[in-house]
């Protein structure tokens, strides 16, 4: 009896079937991965301004989260303008778009100033990451709970009621 061997065309067909799987696997998780960086990006930039607090608490100094011009990176500062801390580097795929800050008239914010108790003012940052996933991460200045949402005018209503002077700083 002669022993059977798989031939050409047949090792091929099942390459080009598991390849054809491994592709489908690939874009399937594609999205929920994106989706998790996302998530990811929002729950660091919010621990990032909990360790912001905690350092100007510490060392009973005050400092600021002083935001990159390209958006992707946060700076703790002190008042010196010396680093306090390290950055956090949010990634090629997410980047903050826009911060407002309470009682900021002409919108220009680029820093939250942190006392050296830890309070800021209320300020809100808007998220936006791959396939227009956007986000507002709105933190309150005195006791620093975040909330995130995706409605931009709950945001204005938000920081406008904290610059009528009901925001600790």
């Amino acid at each position: 009896m002669k022993g059977r061997a798989f031939s050409l065309i047949e090792l091929t067909l099942v390459l080009l079937i598991l390849g054809i799987v491994a592709a489908a696997a690939g874009l399937n998780w594609h999205g929920p991965l994106k989706a998790a960086r996302f998530r990811d990006a929002v729950a660091q930039v919010a621990e990032f301004d909990r360790l912001s607090r905690a350092y100007a608490r510490q060392n009973d100094r005050p400092v600021q989260m002083a935001l990159a011009a390209d958006g992707r990176r946060l700076e703790r500062t002190g008042a010196d303008g010396q680093a306090a801390g390290m950055p956090l580097e949010l990634g090629s795929d997410v980047q903050i778009s826009q911060l407002s800050v309470a009682g900021d008239k002409d919108g220009t914010a680029k820093a939250v100033p942190c006392g050296s108790h830890g309070f800021t003012p209320s300020y809100a940052m808007l998220l936006e990451g791959p396939a227009e996933r956007k986000t507002w991460l709105v933190v309150a200045g005195l006791t620093g709970l975040t909330l995130e949402t995706d409605d931009d005018n709950y945001v204005e209503k938000i920081l406008a009621a904290k610059s009528d002077g009901n925001d600790a700083r």
